[in-house]
């Protein structure tokens, strides 16, 4: 559990100062890139959890008392939440108030593209997008949809959707 919890907060940290697009244009002899690709600092940012067990309640630790990043959860199955942690009723809710986004609930019939367009137009623009999931709870073509029109700044999916694609960037 501690493993992809220190994955998903590393992902923060390279999608917030930009580190993959960096490294793909070192990659093409790209050096006037560097200065274009100013990252942000993550501290004071929101960050949505969405499912509040253990991986992400370790998330939450990691990021919030960390990285001093403030910390909103939505979880139907849950009734209490650690200090730190403000629970938030509706995805809407979630989406609209978080600057990075993690998800971490299982695939089930109720999950299944939980994800979608409505979710992905409610996000704040340039906002991060992170499924430390399973790819069915995300509707990709939504997803593809949020990034091309530059309403996400990024995503970057610890599991393999279907388009093969790990890292997309607006």
């Amino acid at each position: 559990m501690n493993s992809v919890a220190e994955h998903v907060t590393a992902f923060i940290l390279s999608l917030a100062h930009r580190i993959p697009e960096a490294v793909h244009a070192l990659r093409r002899d790209d050096y006037a890139s560097r200065n274009r690709l100013i990252g942000m600092e993550v501290a004071g940012k929101t960050l949505g959890l969405i499912g509040f067990g253990n991986i992400a309640q370790d998330v939450a630790k990691k990021c919030g008392t960390g990285l001093g990043m403030k910390v909103v959860a939505y979880d139907p199955q849950k009734e209490t939440f650690p200090d730190g942690v403000e629970h938030v009723h509706t995805l809407d809710a979630l989406a609209r108030r978080s600057a990075f986004v993690s998800v971490h609930v299982p695939l089930l019939p109720t999950t299944r593209n939980m994800i979608d367009r409505t979710f992905f137009d409610a996000m704040q623009p340039a906002s991060y997008f992170i499924n430390a999931a399973r790819g069915g709870i995300v509707d990709e073509t939504a997803l593809i949809e949020a990034i091309t029109s530059g309403k996400l700044a990024a995503r970057h999916s610890i599991v393999m959707p279907k388009s093969r694609c790990r890292f997309l960037f607006h």
